[in-house]
């Protein structure tokens, strides 16, 4: 039966353990009016046994119900596919509706996975509950609605998404939203509240070490760059010596570029995604004297360059000199794509850029990001960071947990 439509409301609670009902019976808590759990099967089999198969109503399930827990006896419940129930749990509860009874369905969700969207969003769609409960206060709610939330996290785009994505759904039918969760503010004050002494003072200082000892986020911002979470208790060596560096040579080929990377664990995806970071930067002359100046020794320039790119460079690169020179000069303060729209012009400084163009998935990347003006780099640059920070780490007593990143302790 589809439900009326009429202009959906979101109600919240400023406390959990205070909720009203919209009906005028007196308070009641959410814990209170559970009165009986069971297992789906059970339900069914008990439903058809009682009143001639007639079938209890539901808060959760298909009726045009306008009012929290009044349910319509015309409410039958839906059969949901096997993949939507693994991370479901129904409960049957007494209502005010005309059966005394009616069932909610718990869903239990992953807040960084996109699977966890998909499932919320397709249960409400079978469902069309009369009542949609979150556990959010309003003011995150407003957080998730107006996407202010800074995440970077595998492959969700907002923390908590499957929420804003229940609020949505239920707004397409006209379904009663209720934000069901006390305020942030009440949770920190019971909270620190309970906090022995020694918690507290561990909790200050590390709010002060965060405070004074951290990138703060304007300093981050002034190359709007990406951010990833960093775990802590990385073991670095003590000392670092010249010779046992072991970068990739910005006269690499994309065969030996991609084994590099393979060694370490790395992938095609990750060698285009941080050549990336040569979006700011400087390099010297000395290092592309030949591709512009005798790239085969017969005084002639690398073929895979843009002949105009080429001119310019020798107009600042001498022969003799060796003088700093920008990587990416429409972006050398500011991360963002700009570097693949060089690369796919054939305007990339180094050989190992250029040659990003002679392998199929790290060429369709380029463009992509040229197309899209780089809509996913910030993520996909954040995810391999993540990745590269887990490259050769050291265990057991080798090396040391440095106090400051830059300096050994």
């Amino acid at each position: 039966m589809e439900p009326t439509q009429s202009p959906s409301e979101v109600y919240s609670g400023e406390d959990l353990d205070h909720m009203e009902d919209s009906k005028p019976t007196g308070d009641m808590s959410l814990s209170d009016s559970i009165v009986n759990v069971e297992k789906a099967e059970l339900l069914d089999k008990a439903v058809e046994e009682e009143e001639g198969n007639k079938v209890s109503d539901s808060v959760v399930s298909g009726g045009n119900g306008a009012d929290f827990g009044e349910c319509s006896p015309e409410t039958r419940r839906v059969d949901l596919p096997g993949d939507l129930t693994k991370s479901l749990v129904i409960l049957t509860c007494e209502s005010i509706g005309n059966n005394g009874s009616c069932d909610v369905y718990l869903i239990g969700t992953d807040h960084t996975s996109k699977e966890s969207c998909r499932q919320v969003q397709a249960i409400i769609s079978i469902l069309k509950p009369e009542v949609v409960f979150l556990e959010l206060c309003c003011r995150r709610m407003s957080a998730l609605q107006s996407q202010t939330v800074k995440i970077s996290i595998k492959d969700v785009d907002v923390y908590g998404d499957e929420f804003r994505v229940a609020n949505e759904e239920a707004l397409k039918y006209g379904g009663k939203v209720v934000l069901g969760h006390r305020h942030q503010e009440i949770t920190f004050k019971r909270t620190w509240a309970k906090m022995p002494l020694w918690l507290k003072v561990k909790c200050i200082f590390f709010t002060l070490f965060v405070a004074f000892f951290l990138p703060s986020a304007q300093v981050d911002g002034k190359i709007n760059g990406p951010w990833w979470p960093v775990p802590l208790g990385r073991r670095d060596g003590r000392i670092s010596r010249k010779s046992e560096v072991n970068l990739p040579s910005p006269l690499s080929g994309i065969a030996a570029l991609k084994k590099k990377f393979f060694d370490k664990g790395l992938n095609t995806r990750d060698l285009v995604v941080l050549s990336g970071a040569h979006t700011i930067g400087i390099s010297h002359c000395s290092v592309i004297h030949q591709g512009i100046y005798n790239f085969t020794g017969k005084s002639d320039s690398d073929s895979s360059m843009n002949p105009r790119y080429v001119r310019a460079l020798k107009r600042r690169c001498n022969p003799a000199d060796n003088r700093t020179i920008v990587m990416d000069p429409r972006s050398v303060k500011k991360f963002d794509s700009h570097y693949f729209n060089m690369v796919a012009q054939r305007k990339g400084l180094f050989k190992s850029d250029r040659t990003l163009l002679d392998d199929p998935e790290t060429k369709s990347y380029i463009y992509t990001q040229v197309a899209t003006a780089g809509s996913s780099f910030n993520k996909d640059f954040a995810h391999s960071m993540v990745k590269l920070g887990f490259v050769e780490i050291l265990t057991g007593n080798k090396g040391e947990i440095r106090k400051r990143c830059a300096f050994v302790n």
